[in-house]
């Protein structure tokens, strides 16, 4: 069974962004001394990742988020 969809706002994610969030936040976490990973490591990766995407997945001629380059960059 497939799940198909068909929202223009939905945007997979692959398993190995899944682990790279996971490699991130940890890094994150070495940075502060800390042995383990603590929320806000996590919500400052997404922060991190969320201007990466909006800076790649920029359509330059109309300046809003394009779906076809965010799959084309991530």
């Amino acid at each position: 069974m497939s799940l198909h969809f068909e929202d223009p706002e939905v945007i997979t994610t692959t398993p190995r962004q899944i682990e790279s969030l996971i490699r991130l936040s940890e890094a994150l976490a070495r940075i502060c001394f800390s042995e383990k990973v603590e929320k806000c490591d996590v919500l400052e990766e997404f922060r991190l990742l969320e201007v990466a995407m909006q800076q790649s997945a920029t359509d330059h001629a109309t300046g809003s988020f394009s779906k076809h380059y965010y799959e084309m960059n991530f």
